[in-house]
């Protein structure tokens, strides 16, 4: 069964040439992975581990690991230099220099370090390894992007004629409003869409997100509305970031609705009554088939 994303990836990896870890050796699987890329030129595959042990496996399970690079984290010759690093990265926290030894030579942290130092682009863990180990190397060794304070992790539901992304689903599985609005806005930068919020969420102030003519590093832009005009009972004063298209791309909005409204989303305007909660939160159809024919023209960042 062809599923066209996952294709789209691998033809994009082959032309990247980009080179990645694979640390848990000792897992067959991984094994198996590395022989498979390295095969097909998806990426330059490096794995950890004791160079005879790994290939007395290989051998066993008739993998050909010709062309994979192995690195022993014990007796590298970057184990002194990834020492000193995590260390000055830790010793706040207490961490001494015998402990940040110990710990760069867990294959998990030898592979982050890897990553923080260039000398690889990126690291895939977790066939063998729990999610909040896979999690803590990468968070003490590479760190946070400037700007993100919440981690976050999704998973890709691949078929024949549709993609799915579900987030977050394993690290943060029960977030509070705002980790779920920091989750919506990686989502929408990774595969393209609109995040709809109110006029005045402070996402805008805090993320932060860009404003009239503004263009952010992921293509995404803002775009300011009032739903009243899209046939919302009361004057609702939206922001929507967008990832995926330019602006001049867009679907041509409503008119101005300049008629007058006898309710408010507050119930705060004089001589209007409150909204109730059912028509305070309804999205107006025609704001919903609008928003649907910017997500059917996007092109994914």
């Amino acid at each position: 069964m062809e599923i066209k994303l996952l294709n789209e990836i691998k033809e994009k990896a082959s032309k990247a040439r980009k080179t990645i870890v694979l640390p848990e050796s000792h897992d067959e699987r991984v094994l198996k992975a590395a022989e498979k890329l390295t095969k097909e030129k998806t990426v330059s595959v490096i794995t950890l581990g004791d160079e005879d042990r790994i290939h007395k496996d290989a051998k066993r399970l008739d993998v050909d690991l010709t062309g994979v690079r192995i690195i022993n984290p014990t007796t590298s010759d970057k184990l002194s230099d990834f020492t000193n690093i995590f260390y000055n990265l830790r010793k706040h926290k207490g961490v001494t220099i015998e402990q940040a030894r110990s710990t760069v030579q867990q294959d998990l942290f030898f592979a982050a370090m890897m990553v923080k130092e260039n000398m690889a682009d990126g690291s895939v863990a977790g066939s063998a390894s729990a999610t909040a180990d896979v999690m803590r190397a990468g968070i003490q060794c590479i760190g946070m992007p400037e700007g993100i304070s919440i981690v976050s992790s999704f998973f890709l539901m691949l078929f024949p004629d549709k993609n799915y992304s579900f987030a977050d689903s394993a690290v943060v599985p029960d977030p509070d409003e705002k980790q779920l609005a920091y989750f919506a806005l990686a989502q929408v930068r990774l595969n393209g869409g609109i995040l709809e919020h109110p006029a005045g969420s402070r996402l805008w102030k805090e993320a932060p997100l860009p404003l009239g003519d503004e263009v952010d590093e992921f293509g995404g832009f803002t775009v300011e509305i009032d739903q009243f005009d899209f046939g919302h009972v009361a004057h609702k004063n939206t922001k929507l970031y967008i990832c995926g298209t330019d602006k001049s791309n867009l679907p041509p909005m409503p008119p101005k609705n300049l008629s007058s409204t006898n309710r408010s989303i507050c119930g705060n305007v004089k001589g209007t009554k409150r909204c109730t909660q059912y028509q305070r939160e309804y999205t107006p159809d025609d704001l919903i088939n609008w928003m649907t024919k910017v997500c059917n023209e996007l092109q994914k960042p």
